[in-house]
């Protein structure tokens, strides 16, 4: 009974006002987008979904930071501590509380939308002329709703991979940047390796086909990859081509298995994250009250993680067509620079430890000295 009244206070006095913004935002957006789409030529930029999945990644992103606020200064932390329940109990009854609320928002902005839709299309004329044209109407609600629930999944998975990243830290600004960081990692990643592989292909000259599909699943790994991206791009791409009867052209999936098989990755990817960010988002133990409003990480010893991001940023590029030229060396500068600035705020000071400094100076001339090799080893093979 102790954490069902803790839940229901967390719900009713704390979560209650971002329930109602952004269950209000979702609804005129998403109702806005699908009230404008055409049952008789439907476009493939149709962007209904992409109006319903995007302020739900914000609410997503954003309510961790309110889940976790107890730890964000010491006489939070000493109050909060001090309930009956134990830290974990704590902890988890926020999460769960948290993750009701955006499930209850998510749920009532799409039904309340998609039944208008329903009614919309049950009332529209079967058929329409247009420009001597006759077009007649098409909408299945079913892959409506299955986009819907697609894109309820990613907003889930977006969320706990979020919580994640706040159990990590004890100041918000450090968990946003945390939660950046990992963002980056998974977007880039896959697409990095793919690029950088067709640039292997295309060095060690093997056969023109191989190389190009090898870079058109790198265009599917930037669109589909695992976190926030897929969750913007596959719901539409249900919706689109199940729902309003559009062929994609861009990423044919139904007609190329080697696509399909790509894409099958990334999703596989999606729910693993999510599961291990679950997993490990209600099971971590979490920290005491003394690791209250602390920059960086809860545990110091991994702040210098906080570079991991660095590595998919370098290998995206590197794996840039563009032979090695001064503006390499401008943008390898910005880089360190926005790494240094962005590492200062994680750890709330402009002095970082020496080791840091290495990481940052290290990785920048690694990249330069790469990207010459490459370049010297792609002009001797165009030439």
């Amino acid at each position: 009974m102790k954490k069902r009244n803790y839940a229901k206070y967390l719900i009713v006095k704390e979560y209650l006002p971002l329930f109602i913004v952004f269950t209000l935002i979702t609804t005129i957006t998403f109702f806005s987008s699908l009230m404008a789409s055409d049952f008789y030529c439907p476009s493939s930029d149709n962007g209904s979904m992409l109006a319903l999945t995007a302020p739900m990644m914000v609410f997503a992103a954003a309510l961790p930071l309110f889940v976790y606020n107890y730890k964000y200064s010491l006489k939070r932390g000493d109050t909060y501590y001090q309930l009956p329940l134990e830290q974990k109990e704590l902890k988890n009854t926020r999460i769960i509380a948290g993750l009701c609320i955006l499930v209850t928002s998510f749920i009532l902005s799409s039904l309340i939308t998609s039944f208008a839709q329903i009614v919309r299309y049950i009332l529209a004329p079967d058929s329409k002329i247009i420009a001597h044209i006759t077009y007649f109407k098409y909408f299945h609600a079913g892959y409506l709703f299955a986009a819907i629930g697609v894109s309820l999944v990613t907003v889930v998975i977006e969320y706990f991979i979020s919580c994640f990243c706040c159990s990590l830290a004890s100041k918000p600004i450090s968990a946003l940047l945390i939660n950046v960081s990992l963002q980056l990692i998974l977007i880039l990643t896959l697409n990095a390796s793919m690029q950088f592989a067709r640039m292997m292909c295309e060095i060690a000259q093997v056969n023109e086909h191989t190389t190009y599909i090898i870079g058109d699943l790198s265009n599917v790994a930037i669109n589909y990859s695992p976190g926030v991206v897929i969750g913007f791009q596959l719901p539409g791409y249900i919706a689109t081509k199940y729902a309003f009867d559009v062929f994609n052209h861009s990423f044919p999936f139904a007609t190329d298995n080697r696509y399909l098989a790509f894409l099958i990755i990334c999703i596989v990817l999606e729910v693993l994250v999510g599961a291990l960010a679950c997993f490990f988002t209600l099971y971590m133990k979490d920290g005491s009250g003394e690791s209250c409003n602390n920059y960086g990480f809860a545990n110091k010893k991994l702040n210098s993680l906080f570079f991991l991001s660095i590595i998919p940023v370098l290998m995206f590029f590197l794996s840039l067509d563009q032979l090695f030229g001064f503006p390499d060396v401008i943008g390898v500068v910005i880089v360190a620079a926005s790494y240094y600035l962005l590492f200062a705020l994680f750890i709330g000071s402009f002095k970082m430890p020496k080791f840091n400094y290495a990481i940052i100076g290290g990785m920048s001339a690694l990249f330069i000295f790469a990207k010459i090799a490459l370049s010297l080893a792609i002009v001797a093979v165009r030439n």
